[in-house]
């Protein structure tokens, strides 16, 4: 936060006469959700609220203090240290400060410095504030975008760090059986250090739009990303750890293309990564070494189409997505339901899909229905530290509120 504050004293005009825009979003929902071979949940919700009250000091110079924040009253599976873990509950809440300079040559400069926290229950007893997998994320970054004619280029870059204040102490007192690696993560809470998540990451990205004719527009971005661990030691393959430190490298690539016109919002984006890192496993149990077991390369698909109907200033909008996405783990073995090792990599197809209707119901008030797909399938059916095969459900009806 205060980078943001230095950045933003050193370029402000002197007694410039401040300008203050409120901007907000808030979405109140309310359904049920099913999940594999599960009952119907009872009545659950989500919520997102965003604000920002835009301080405009000139033409050119903008600053936005931004609060944002969300809870999840459905179960969901997330990626959250290298596979799927399936959470109850959610919520999550980020402050930030972010100046927009405009400078000659059409271009502008954007700095920002920011902090969120984020709360994870695994299961409905759990207290807020004392999960697992809770953490914070406090960071700074950086962007340079130039515009031309027909064209648009954006280039920045992300400073952070990541915090999880309990897992430590949680599972070496037995609090928690945790979802992660049967053995290697055992051992690695004792023996391997004491923050064995924590880590600091770097971020850089590179994007290229150009409007190809008046309605069509395409995307083409690079994302390449940094962690280092700052107290998780690798896994030899004697099952010993080494005195060297976990590092993850991932890189991306993405290219999208949209259409708009009055009536009809189309988009199409398909996106690849391979993730890298040098952490091994080692299961004691059989015994078995796996190298790079987190390593994977996937390749994404999405889809996506908008109608707005009726009225012309307000019109009624249909919303439709597919997601569709498939990773191959370049190294982490399958397993059957008893534990035996197979000889194939672990594979994963996840397919998403999606419909909305908002109805306007004020200049800025709107009804919304939302209904959701998703189902994962994999050729790994041992699901104790992470899930591969489920399928969920849910749909939910409510407001939503924009200033």
């Amino acid at each position: 936060m205060m980078a943001g504050v230095f950045v933003a004293c050193g370029v402000l005009p002197a007694g410039a006469a401040v300008k203050v825009t409120p901007v907000a979003n808030l979405s109140i929902l309310g359904g049920q959700y099913w999940m594999s071979e599960s009952v119907p949940s009872s009545f659950g919700g989500n919520a997102d609220l965003f604000f920002s009250p835009v301080l405009n000091f000139s033409p050119n110079i903008a600053l936005l203090p931004i609060y944002s924040g969300s809870y999840r009253g459905t179960k969901s599976v997330r990626d959250l240290v290298g596979g799927g873990t399936l959470t109850q509950e959610s919520q999550d809440h980020g402050i930030s400060l972010k100046l927009v300079n405009k400078m000659k040559g059409n271009m502008k400069l954007k700095a920002s410095a920011g902090y969120k926290l984020e709360y994870l229950k695994e299961t409905k007893e759990e207290a807020w504030g004392q999960g697992l997998f809770d953490y914070t994320r406090m960071g700074f970054g950086v962007e340079l975008e130039k515009h031309w004619k027909k064209t648009n280029g954006r280039a920045g870059m992300d400073y952070y760090t990541m915090n999880y204040p309990h897992y430590q102490s949680l599972v070496t007192e037995g609090q928690f059986e945790t979802s992660m690696d049967t053995t290697t993560y055992s051992e690695i809470s004792a023996q391997a250090g004491t923050n064995v998540l924590n880590y600091t990451g770097m971020a850089l990205f590179l994007e290229y739009a150009r409007q190809m004719s008046p309605k069509v527009m395409g995307v083409i971005r690079y994302d390449v990303s940094m962690k280092n661990f700052v107290d998780q030691k690798t896994v030899q393959h004697s099952g010993a750890f080494s005195s060297e430190l976990r590092r993850d490298l991932s890189h991306a690539l993405s290219m999208g293309v949209n259409l708009t016109t009055p009536r009809v919002v189309l988009s199409f984006s398909d996106a690849v990564q391979f993730y890298d890192s040098n952490q091994n496993t080692f299961d004691t149990a059989k015994p078995q070494f796996i190298a790079n077991n987190y390593d994977y390369f996937q390749n994404g698909i999405a889809p996506a189409i908008t109608f707005k109907l009726g009225s012309v200033d307000e019109p009624v909008k249909l919303s439709l997505l597919w997601d569709i996405s498939w990773r191959m783990y370049t190294e982490r073995l399958a397993q059957d339901a008893e534990t035996d090792y197979k000889s194939d990599k672990i594979s994963q197809l996840i397919n998403t899909m999606g419909m909305s209707i908002t109805y306007p119901l004020a200049s800025a008030l709107s009804a919304k229905l939302a209904l959701n797909y998703s189902d994962s399938s994999s050729n790994m059916r041992y699901e104790k530290n992470y899930k591969y095969n489920y399928y969920t459900f849910n749909y939910f009806l409510g407001i939503n509120w924009e200033l």
